[in-house]
């Protein structure tokens, strides 16, 4: 890891966070990313308003970890996070009953889902069925990736 990058983790880590070895690495790996792309120092990456509001906020280190690693991980895949909204997007439109769980392929790569459920009886099977129709025709990861490049 290049001295600029380490420069970046020790302000998080004078802030407070507590890395190990991997999230160190995975946290340092999304910095250079995003700099090298935004053409950013990496002291500038963390320096961002969100990254700041999620160090000060008052929620347990862990959970500032993961908040920082969620921001940096949208910033470095933008496109991934805005198909992912919009593929949850898609599905709350459809209104599908809470023991209907879809499942988009990794990444969105690929046209395979998976739908999990469960009923106790006939009588829910057959209206898990009869929602799960509402799919027919509906290609959510076509949908959600044009959602994701028409807000680029």
């Amino acid at each position: 890891m290049d001295k600029a990058t380490e420069s970046a983790l020790a302000m998080l880590t004078a802030a407070g966070l507590k890395l190990g070895r991997n999230w160190r690495r995975e946290l340092g790996e999304l910095i250079t990313d995003i700099a090298q792309r935004d053409n950013l120092a990496p002291d500038d990456v963390v320096a961002d308003e969100e990254i700041k509001a999620a160090l000060s906020s008052n929620t347990t280190t862990p959970k500032k970890r993961d908040l920082i690693i969620e921001i940096l991980r949208q910033r470095r895949y933008p496109r991934y996070y805005r198909a992912r909204r919009a593929f949850s997007e898609k599905i709350k439109e459809l209104k599908l009953a809470p023991k209907i769980k879809i499942i988009p392929p990794s990444s969105f790569e690929g046209h395979r889902l998976k739908v999990e459920f469960t009923y106790s009886s006939p009588a829910e099977l057959e209206a898990v069925i009869v929602l799960l129709r509402q799919l027919k025709g509906v290609d959510l990861i076509d949908e959600a990736l044009a959602a994701a490049e028409d807000n680029s």
